[in-house]
């Protein structure tokens, strides 16, 4: 009995770690429990292209309404069937910017999230460019009336405006979650016109 349970361990274990080096752009990835195929979706007017989870759908206004409660709510949601693991986008045309502010804006952004949100706990930030487009993220946990909440935000000049990326779960599934995240945040990319 006692060498069963050590050989269910030593394949759990296996599991997580293989699930560590998987690459959401060629083969389902084991996120909390079931696995997720994630396809490129062209999203905020074919402006640009992200990698999200098949089976994720528009979440309704009436949803999001109630999830985004502030007036500048999100100009697209797209959630799981629970509607509790969430991306969100926002395309700012009234706001320029280039790679090399990228990183300036994240920090802003996260400083006043600070100042009007004292009680998030914040976890990384960073600045990346890669394939020439250039990412600022950060990462928190939010108090909010049943669970906690686990946000990552992205930044990214598009069109030499502001896209900006909210993916939130709840905090009990960060460790889920955060990879696949992350991972997501990579393959954003402008979709350029063909004249």
């Amino acid at each position: 009995m006692e060498q069963f349970l050590d050989e269910k361990i030593l394949k759990a274990r296996e599991m997580a770690q293989r699930q560590k080096n998987i690459n959401i752009r060629e083969e389902s990835v084991y996120i909390d429990g079931q696995f997720y195929s994630f396809r490129a979706m062209p999203i905020l007017e074919n402006r640009v292209s992200i990698w999200v989870p098949d089976t994720f759908g528009v979440m309704p206004s009436r949803f999001v309404k109630q999830k985004y409660p502030m007036e500048e709510r999100p100009q697209l949601v797209l959630t799981s069937q629970d509607t509790t693991i969430n991306f969100a986008f926002n395309y700012l045309e009234n706001q320029p910017i280039s790679n090399e502010q990228i990183l300036d804006a994240t920090i802003g952004f996260q400083r006043l999230l600070k100042r009007i949100q004292p009680a998030n706990h914040f976890y990384d930030l960073k600045s990346e460019y890669e394939k020439r487009q250039c990412y600022g993220w950060f990462d928190f946990k939010s108090p909010s009336i049943d669970q906690p909440i686990y946000t990552l935000m992205v930044f990214s000049p598009i069109g030499g405006k502001l896209f900006h990326g909210i993916f939130n779960c709840p905090a009990v599934k960060m460790q889920d979650w955060k990879s696949a995240f992350l991972q997501v945040v990579h393959t954003i990319e402008e979709i350029t016109k063909k004249e």
